[in-house]
């Protein structure tokens, strides 16, 4: 029994360690938002993201319905073509910067909204990270009569969700496992 614990616990990626969870936030129409910082990672196609040695942390964006979406959207399926930013303000020195979050895929989390980022300061500052959740822009997405009935125009109302004092000192300082070929 030992051994095939060691086994199993042999097979969790390591990935998956590197992750500091920031926080979570349910909205309507049923869709469940979790924040988190990763560790840096190299991207493909490598010449359209900041390159691994160029960056001090992963952000990223999960985007999922919940039990209360609307009928017909699969429980814990990405929700698609949000537009997600954030801005990370170091809370030391005023300095700031914000970037997109754009739609990645990988084993670990499947389809969510991340961008490798450099920070405004060094890794043992403080941070403030202010993301803004936002629906397609108006013509991205075609919306259906029986939705606009029920939720409006939008896919969601625009969101707005700060993360006061954060420490990114673990997910800068962590390293992801490369796997044989990378």
């Amino acid at each position: 029994m030992k051994f095939l614990l060691a086994a199993l616990v042999a097979l969790i990626p390591q990935a998956a360690s590197t992750e500091t969870l920031l926080g979570t936030k349910t909205i309507s129409p049923g869709i469940s938002l979790t924040f988190e910082a990763a560790a840096r990672d190299t991207i493909y196609p490598a010449e359209q993201f900041l390159d691994e040695d160029q960056t001090d942390v992963h952000l990223e964006v999960l985007a999922n319905w919940n039990q209360n979406a609307p009928s017909g959207f699969p429980i814990g399926g990405h929700v698609a073509y949000l537009e997600v930013d954030v801005e990370i303000v170091n809370e030391q020195s005023g300095e700031s910067r914000s970037t997109r979050l754009t739609p990645h895929l990988n084993l670990s989390d499947g389809l969510h909204y991340a961008q490798n980022f450099k920070l405004p300061g060094d890794d043992d500052q403080t941070y403030q990270l202010t993301f803004s959740i936002n629906s397609p822009l108006r013509g991205g997405v075609g919306i259906h009569s029986d939705w606009l009935q029920s939720f409006g125009q939008k896919l969601l109302e625009a969101q707005t969700v700060v993360f006061q004092s954060v420490s990114l000192m673990e997910a800068t300082r962590s390293r992801r496992e490369k796997r044989t070929g990378e």
